[in-house]
Parts: structure tokens; C-alpha cells; sequence
């Protein structure tokens, strides 16, 4: 009790305001009065006041500055490390990847201009004649056999020469400016035959069209175009090819299969064949007039001021070769804007005609089969014209070769055999009216009365001063009234010196020079139209 009571009345001690206290062995903290501080400030930041907001708003500024600065700053240190290593590693690797680049560049220039200049050569140009000629040759045996023996395959081979000639025409024409000629309706023709033979050959309104226009238009463009069999021309070769094929491919298709084979292959012939004539008439119409549509938009509309500036058409060209025949005249007469249209009318009047025996060739084998052996019999014939004009102008080129090596050998020994000119005959009637005489014996008086010593050493040596005829009397001597006048080079010829001659005084040859001629004893000279007097004036 009396320990108890002792400890209680001991004065009690205040709490330490720290958060710290010490007890008997170890420091213990009181987390409390922290967490509460660290608390209240937390609570302040997280509900700041307007002005607080201002205040951060107004320091976004200047840190995005900062911010900016330093990317700028980082950016520049990094573009100049960059231009650094280009410099030193890239630019060099860059520089003779350039060079080996301008050589190579260089060295397949020079070689693509050798193999122009081989391609353009006599002797290549002589190569693809006859690669051509071996050909066509052997291209008229294939298609006869395909269509004896393998009719199935005709297609086949239409349709090979077909991505092998179409982009060379369409490449050679482009070089020559002709290129709007690939717009034309045979090349239509033959893309609606590919249409049929491989997208839709079950299509009897199209079979009927590209029969009707294959056998009609493009057939009978052998003869109005003239197209001709000439085995050793790649462009006649595919002309003839792009006209005469796509009838050639109609006809087996129809005539020359089997009847199994084509309705498994071209179920489309059977019902063609099934179709009334006005309705296939009006099948190959429609297709006509899409092509002459096509036609007109892009090529007379978006391409007319190409045309104007002289690229060439069909249009332009039938115009051109037809302008003196009534039908050129004709459509010559109309206003320029109609022509056009008026081309169209005649063209698409021309298919029909050409298309009215078509209904004749679809039912009947014999009578298609004459007309496409006498169309193609037509192209023979002018292959024959072509080759036989080829003959004659050659047999003519070397009968004047001949002739004129003959002349030039008379002429060179007329030369050897007399050096000099014979006088030609005064051609002028005015010289023939004057007194020839008088004329020649004024002048050689004055040529004895001269001073000049040149003309008395000349006198004195014995030299004969011949008359002058025609042009020379009227044309030579001294000037009128001055007999000390200088001796003109005609005079100083006939006295038989060697005088150097003027510009003036060479411009005329033996073979321009005018017709008086003189001769003295050491040889022949040739007088021109117009000399120089003593005086230096012209005696006209």
C-alpha cells in the first residue's frame, strides 16, 4: 500500500508533443500525427483553389518552352551526328554507287545503240525479209492442214498469231504515227472474235455478229483495201492475217466441225444457225454501231486536236485517197462538222451491203468455202501485181545503169581522144544581127595599137590573135576610147600568157559557161556570158 501510494502522489508528467518516446529499452514512434500531416497535404493538392489552377496554367508555358527547346536542341545534336556519319560513310558508298551506276547506264546506251544500228542495218533488214518469207510460207502450209486435217485446232493457231502480230502492229504503227489505225473495225472484228472463242461461246447473237461482219466487212476490205500475199513484209503478212483469219476461224467453227464437237465447244452455232437473217443482221448492226460509237468519242471527239495537228485516220485517209471521185466530192461539199457523220452513213451503208450474201454463206458449206478461196485468191493476185512491179522497176533501174555507164565511157574517150572544145554555133539574135566582121577587125586593131608590152612581146613571138565569134565579139575587148587601158584576162589569154584570173573572172566552167569559145596554140579556152571589159565594166 505504502509503495502504491507513493507512486501516486508523485506530480504526473505532460505527454511529449513529439511523435518520438522513449522507453526502457527501445525508441518506439507514433505513426499517427505523421500519416495526418502527410494526410492534410495530400487533400490540399488534390482540391486546389482557382488561383492555384491560374497559377499552374500560367506555368504550362514556360515548361512547354522548355520542353520544346530541349526536343529542338536533341534534334539538332541528332541531325548533325546524322550529317556527320553521311558524310563520313554514306556520301562516299553514295557517290560510287552513282558513278558505277552513270557506267553501267552508259555502257547499256551504247549498247542498245549498237543493237539499233544492227537491227536497222541492209544486212538485218535482209535476215528478217526472209525470216518473214519462211513464215508466211509456212503459215500457209499450217492453216491448210488445220483445216483439212485438224479444224479443232484452228482457233488455236488464230489465237497464238493473234498476241504475237496485234502487238507488233500496234508497235510499229506507234512509231510511225499511225497508231489510230488499231481503232479501226477489222481490229474490232477480231476482238469480238476472241470474245467469243473464249469468254462467250455459248452466244449465238455474237456468233452471228462476227460471222456476218468477219465474212462481210473484213473479207471484202481484201479487195477494197488491197491487201496482198507478200511472204517477205511482216506488215503486208499481218494485214492479210487480221482480214482474211477471223472468216477463215468462222468458216471451220460453222461449216468444217463436227456437229458433237461444237455444240460441247461453241454451243452458240447451233442456235446461230437457227437465228432469222434480219435478226442477225441486227445482232452484227448493234455490234457495228457500239465499235462506231467507241470510235467516234475516242478518237474524232477526244482525239481532234491531234488529228487537226495531222495525225492520220481512216477517215482522213479515205478522204484524201477518194477527194476527186463523186462520193469524195460528195462528202468534200458538205460543212466540215458533218463530214464525219457523213463518213459514218457511207461506212455502216458499205457493211451492209457487204453483209446481205452473209445469209447465204452461214447455211451453205460450198458456197462460203468459193467465196473465201476467191477473197483469198484476190490477195494472191495482188501479191503477184506487188512482186512483178518490184521486177520491172528493178529491170528498169539497171537499164539505166547501164545506159549511163555507156555514156560516161563515151564521154571519157571523146575526152582522151579530142582535149579540146569544139566552138559552139551564137544562139542569141541579137548577137547573130551584128556585124561579126567589123566587130573583129576593131578588136584586133586595138590589140595591135595597144601599148602594153605583154600585147607587143605577144605580137612579137608570132602569135596569131584569132576572130572572135557569137557572144565572144560582142562580149570581149577594150574599153571604148582609152587605148592605154589595161589588158583584160580574155586578151591576156590569147596572147598566150598565164595571167591569174579574178573571182569573177572563174565563175563559169565548160559545162555553164556561154557559147563562145576561142583557141590559141597552146590549147582551148572557154569564154562566159559576161566578161569584163578593158575598163572593168560589163558589155551586155
Amino acid at each position: 500500500m505504502s509503495g502504491t501510494s507513493s507512486a501516486d502522489d508523485r506530480p504526473s508528467r505532460e505527454p511529449r508533443p513529439s511523435a518520438m518516446r522513449r522507453s526502457s529499452s527501445t525508441i518506439s514512434i507514433d505513426y499517427e500525427p505523421i500519416l495526418e500531416e502527410m494526410i492534410e497535404n495530400e487533400m490540399e493538392f488534390a482540391a486546389p483553389s482557382f488561383f492555384d489552377l491560374l497559377d499552374s496554367f500560367g506555368n504550362i508555358g514556360p515548361r512547354v518552352e522548355r520542353i520544346q527547346s530541349k526536343l529542338l536542341e536533341r534534334s539538332r545534336s541528332v541531325r548533325a551526328k546524322v550529317s556527320k556519319h553521311r558524310n563520313a560513310v554514306v556520301e562516299p558508298i553514295q557517290g560510287k554507287v552513282n558513278k558505277e551506276f552513270d557506267r553501267v547506264k552508259a555502257r547499256f546506251t551504247r549498247q542498245l545503240d549498237r543493237a539499233q544500228q544492227r537491227w536497222e542495218s541492209p544486212q538485218a533488214a535482209k535476215f528478217r525479209e526472209k525470216i518473214a518469207f519462211v513464215l508466211g510460207v509456212g503459215n500457209v502450209f499450217v492453216t491448210g492442214y488445220l483445216l483439212g486435217g485438224r479444224p479443232e485446232w484452228m482457233h488455236l493457231a488464230y489465237t497464238s498469231q493473234v498476241f504475237f502480230l496485234l502487238p507488233w502492229r500496234y508497235y510499229t504503227y506507234r512509231k510511225r504515227g499511225m497508231h489510230y489505225f488499231v481503232a479501226d473495225l477489222c481490229y474490232w472484228v477480231n476482238f469480238l472474235t476472241m470474245v467469243f472463242l473464249w469468254i462467250a461461246p455459248w452466244s449465238a447473237h455474237l456468233l452471228a455478229a462476227c460471222y456476218y461482219l468477219a465474212l462481210g466487212s473484213l473479207a471484202w476490205a481484201i479487195v477494197a483495201w488491197r491487201n496482198s500475199l507478200v511472204f517477205h513484209s511482216v506488215d503486208k503478212v499481218t494485214s492479210l492475217f487480221i482480214h482474211v483469219y477471223p472468216p477463215a476461224v468462222m468458216h471451220t467453227i460453222v461449216h468444217l466441225l463436227p456437229r458433237s464437237y461444237t455444240d460441247e465447244r461453241f454451243p452458240g452455232v447451233g442456235r446461230a444457225t437457227e437465228l432469222p437473217f434480219l435478226t442477225c443482221i441486227a445482232s452484227a448492226s448493234a455490234f457495228y454501231l457500239l465499235w462506231q460509237i467507241l470510235y467516234y468519242v475516242l478518237i474524232q471527239v477526244r482525239r481532234q486536236e491531234k488529228i487537226k495537228a495531222g495525225r492520220p485516220t481512216s477517215f482522213t485517209w479515205l478522204l484524201k485517197s477518194y477527194s476527186k471521185t463523186w462520193l469524195g466530192k460528195l462528202v468534200l461539199r458538205l460543212p466540215e462538222p458533218l463530214q464525219p457523220f457523213a463518213f459514218m452513213a457511207i461506212q455502216f451503208i458499205y457493211a451492209l451491203i457487204t453483209m446481205a450474201p452473209c445469209g447465204i454463206w452461214l447455211h451453205s458449206r460450198l458456197l462460203s468455202g468459193l467465196f473465201m478461196s476467191s477473197v483469198f485468191s484476190w490477195s494472191i493476185w495482188n501479191g503477184a501485181n506487188y512482186y512483178a512491179r518490184i521486177s520491172a522497176a528493178r529491170d528498169t533501174f539497171k537499164t539505166e545503169l547501164e545506159r549511163l555507164r555507156e555514156e560516161l565511157a563515151n564521154m571519157d574517150s571523146n575526152s582522151s581522144s579530142s582535149p579540146a572544145t569544139p566552138a559552139l554555133q551564137p544562139r542569141d539574135a541579137f548577137i547573130t544581127d551584128l556585124d561579126l566582121t567589123s566587130r573583129n577587125t576593131e578588136l584586133n586593131g586595138r590589140l595591135s595599137a595597144s601599148n602594153s608590152p605583154l600585147i607587143h612581146a605577144s605580137l612579137g613571138k608570132g602569135v596569131n590573135v584569132p576572130p572572135l565569134s557569137g557572144s565572144e565579139s560582142h562580149n570581149a575587148g577594150l574599153s571604148d576610147g582609152d587605148p592605154n587601158s589595161p589588158v583584160s584576162p580574155r586578151t591576156a589569154h590569147f596572147a598566150g600568157e598565164d595571167q591569174p584570173t579574178s573571182k569573177r573572172d572563174t565563175i563559169g566552167s565548160p559545162a555553164t559557161q556561154g557559147p563562145g569559145v576561142a583557141h590559141s596554140e597552146g590549147g582551148s579556152s572557154t569564154a562566159r556570158d559576161d566578161d569584163l571589159d578593158g575598163g572593168g565594166s560589163r558589155r551586155r
